[in-house]
């Protein structure tokens, strides 16, 4: 009797082996490497440039919660024509141009809204930026004296460095061992003078985990 009562207790312990097994790898986080990109918006038509990231986040399969750490960097500018009511201010064919580049460290915080293959989320994140910005500004004709009195060509570089706070959304969707994630962020950066789509990097961002 006491045979038999071992060598159940013995298939018993078997069978539920597995189980404890799968509910560890069920708890065990996951790793994964993030990369991505996207194109710099800018307050003018004539706006190129662009950003990428690269980073890791860390997850598990029964939490929503996801933390990531990305570095950040990019470059953008934009070339423009000073005018007022249609009349071109400038004494010649040069066109006014700023640049701005960027780059940093940046922790973000994602909350799943869904467990399935097509997952929305929701995004939060601080990180530190250094950030420099180069401009030239075409000579000007004083058509519109006083408010714009002529002018010769000037130019400047500004270097800052401060941390910059964003709030998104994304989508991500799970293609076999691959993850592919579109999202869009808002940000906004501190001196309040840097220009929230450059301390942003692109505030549309697509890329893959894998």
């Amino acid at each position: 009797m006491k045979t038999r009562l071992m060598l159940l207790g013995a298939a018993a312990f078997a069978l539920s082996t597995p189980s404890v097994a799968e509910a560890q790898e069920s708890q065990r986080s996951i790793t994964q490497w993030i990369v991505g990109g996207g194109p710099v918006l800018g307050p003018g038509k004539r706006t190129d440039g662009g950003s990428f990231l690269l980073g890791i986040e860390r997850s598990s399969p029964e939490s929503r919660l996801a933390l990531r750490l990305t570095t950040v960097i990019g470059q953008g500018s934009y070339r423009y024509d000073s005018s007022v009511g249609g009349i071109r201010l400038e004494s010649s064919s040069e066109k006014s141009w700023v640049s701005h580049t960027w780059g940093g460290l940046q922790g973000t915080a994602t909350y799943a809204l869904t467990k399935s293959r097509v997952q929305p989320y929701l995004l939060g994140g601080a990180g530190l930026f250094a950030y420099s910005t180069s401009a030239y500004h075409a000579p000007t004709t004083g058509a519109d004296e006083p408010w714009n009195p002529a002018r010769p060509a000037e130019g400047y570089h500004r270097a800052q460095f401060g941390p910059v706070f964003s709030v998104g959304t994304g989508l991500n969707v799970r293609l076999s061992r691959v993850t592919m994630f579109g999202e869009f962020r808002m940000s906004r950066g501190y001196p309040l003078t840097m220009p929230l789509y450059s301390v942003n990097g692109s505030p549309l961002v697509i890329g893959f985990k894998f």
